[in-house]
C-alpha cells in the first residue's frame, strides 16, 4: 500500500502507516543502505505484523517534487541525466524518483493510550547476499578481479556492476572461506584499493564492485560546510572530506567541485524535516577505504586431493571445491622435513595447503596426509615407493619395509626383524644377539652354522 508521509514524498510498504514522525535515510560504500522511519498506524486498516520481515520497503520522491538545488550556484537545475556502468549517458525524463528500495530487517509495534506506533528498519536488497557464508576457491588466475567478484556475487544470485578491476588479473588464486559474497567481493575491493557500492532503487540483490561512476552535478555553495580530517597509514596523504547539505538528491559517484576543487558524493544521508528531506552528503577528492579487510588464512590448513605435479608445484583440487579442480594453478611444493630426496606426492595423494599469513595467495602445498588413520599424528612421517618400498618414522620407532614382504623396526627398547622369505644375517666378524630376552620363531626349522 502508499502512503504520503509528506508533500511530494510517499512510501510503498506493506503497513498502513498513518504518519511519519522521523525518517533516516544511510548510505554509503563497504555497508548496506540502510532507512530508519518511526510512525503511527491506522488502526482501522487490518495487517499482519509477521509479514513485515524481508518485506519491500520504498521511498518515493514525486514527479515534481523539489530538485532544484538551491544551494548549489544560482540555483541551477541539476542535470537529467544518469551515467551509466559502462560511461555511456541517457537522458533522464521527470519522473518519480526511488531514494530507496529494500526490505525491512526489524520491526517493533508498541500501543498506548489507544494508539499504535511502529518502528521499521530496513536495508538495501544487498544485504540479502550478506546472510549466507560458502567456501570456494578460485584458481583460474588468469581472470581478472572484476570477473572473480561477479563469478561470486552471481552464484549467489546478485549481479554487479564492475568499475574497477577489469584490467589486473589474479595472477595467484583466491579463496572465499566461511564468507558472504558479499563479504567477500567486499574485501577484494579493499585490497585493490577501492569499494563495493549498494544499489538502493532496484530492491535487488545487485552491487558496484568499484565507486560507481556518476553524472555531474550542480556545484555546492560554500557558505555552510563541515570539514573533516583522517590520518590514513603512514605512507599515504591526510584524508579530507566536506560535509554539505542540499535538498537535491544525488547519488554516491555524481561528480561535482567544492570550494574549487574537484570532488565525488562519497556518501548520503537523509532525513527529514520541515515536510520534506534534508540531504547530507560527504564530498571527497577520492574514495579511499578505511580499514582492508584481510582473510582469516594465517596458520590455517584446507585439505585436498592432488591432481597433477610437474617440478617442484602441485595443483591440487581442494575438499571445499567438493574435489573438483577450479582452476590450473600449480600451487609450490615445500614439505615440512625438507626435500633432499626430491620426493612428490603422486595423482590421487591426500595433501594440506597451507597459509603462512593472511593472504591467501601465499599459499603452498606443505605436506601429505595419512591414509591409515591409526597414525594420523603429527609426528609420524612416511615414505613410500612407488615399487612398495615403505620407511615409516614414528614416535619412538623407526620402520623398513621392503614390498611388504620383510621388515625391521627399531623401538626404544627393542629390535623386530621379520620376513616371509629366507632370513640370513651375515658379517665379516662375530654375529652376536644379545638381550634380556630373545625370539627367535620360524614355522620351518632355523639352522645355526659356523663356516
Amino acid at each position: 500500500m502508499e502512503i504520503r508521509i509528506a508533500e511530494h514524498i510517499r512510501i510503498e510498504a506493506d503497513i498502513p502507516l498513518l504518519h511519519a514522525e522521523r525518517l533516516e535515510m544511510h548510505w554509503k560504500p563497504d555497508r548496506h543502505a540502510s532507512l530508519s522511519l518511526e510512525g503511527y498506524i491506522n488502526t482501522g486498516i487490518p495487517y499482519q505484523m509477521e509479514t513485515l520481515y524481508n518485506s519491500k520497503i520504498t521511498l518515493i520522491l514525486e514527479k515534481g517534487g523539489d530538485r532544484t538545488d538551491k544551494t548549489a550556484g544560482e540555483g541551477r537545475m541539476a542535470e537529467r541525466s544518469e551515467r551509466a556502468g559502462d560511461g555511456r549517458t541517457a537522458p533522464q525524463e521527470e519522473t518519480d524518483e526511488i531514494l530507496f528500495c529494500g526490505y525491512v530487517a526489524r520491526a517493533e509495534r508498541s500501543r498506548a493510550a489507544g494508539t499504535e506506533t511502529i518502528s521499521l528498519y530496513a536495508l538495501s536488497g544487498s544485504y540479502l547476499l550478506d546472510q549466507k557464508e560458502a567456501s570456494r576457491s578460485f584458481q583460474s588466475v588468469g581472470n581478472t578481479w572484476a570477473e572473480t567478484a561477479r563469478e561470486a556475487v552471481e552464484a549467489a544470485g546478485g549481479r554487479v556492476i564492475c568499475t574497477a578491476g577489469k584490467e589486473e588479473t589474479l595472477g595467484r588464486p583466491l579463496i572465499q572461506l566461511g564468507e558472504t559474497a558479499w563479504a567477500f567481493a567486499g574485501r577484494l575491493a579493499g585490497q585493490l584499493g577501492t569499494c563495493v557500492i549498494p544499489d538502493i532503487v532496484t530492491g535487488g540483490l545487485n552491487l558496484w564492485f568499484g565507486m560507481r561512476k556518476g553524472r555531474e552535478i550542480p556545484d555546492f555553495a560554500p557558505e555552510q560546510y563541515t570539514l573533516s580530517l583522517r590520518h590514513g597509514p603512514s605512507s599515504a596523504p591526510c584524508e579530507i572530506c566536506w560535509h554539505a547539505e542540499s535538498r537535491s538528491f544525488y547519488k554516491i559517484g555524481d561528480q561535482t567541485s567544492f570550494m574549487g576543487e574537484p570532488a565525488i558524493i562519497t556518501e548520503v544521508r537523509a532525513c527529514m524535516e520541515q515536510g520534506g528531506l534534508m540531504f547530507t552528503y560527504a564530498l571527497q577528492k577520492s574514495y579511499r577505504p578505511k580499514h582492508v579487510s584481510r582473510g582469516r588464512f594465517a596458520g590455517l590448513g584446507l585439505a585436498g586431493t592432488v591432481v597433477d605435479t610437474k617440478d617442484e608445484r602441485i595443483r591440487i583440487a581442494l575438499d571445499i571445491d567438493r574435489n573438483v579442480p577450479t582452476g590450473d594453478y600449480d600451487y609450490p611444493w615445500y614439505p615440512s622435513t625438507g626435500n633432499a630426496l626430491y620426493a612428490m606426492p603422486e595423482a590421487g595423494a591426500r595433501a594440506v595447503l597451507y597459509f603462512p599469513d593472511g593472504d591467501e595467495r601465499n599459499g603452498f602445498i606443505s605436506e601429505c596426509l595419512p591414509e591409515n588413520k591409526e597414525r594420523d599424528s603429527h609426528r609420524d612421517r612416511c615414505l613410500a615407493l612407488e615399487d612398495g618400498n615403505l620407511l615409516q618414522l614414528f614416535d619412538g620407532l623407526v620402520s623398513f619395509s621392503r614390498g611388504g614382504a620383510s621388515d625391521a623396526s627399531l623401538g626404544d627398547g627393542s629390535v623386530s626383524i621379520g620376513t616371509s622369505g629366507e632370513l640370513l644375517l651375515s658379517a665379516q666378524g662375530r654375529v652376536r644377539l644379545k638381550g634380556k630376552r630373545i625370539h627367535v620363531y620360524s614355522e620351518d626349522e632355523i639352522t645355526v652354522y659356523k663356516s
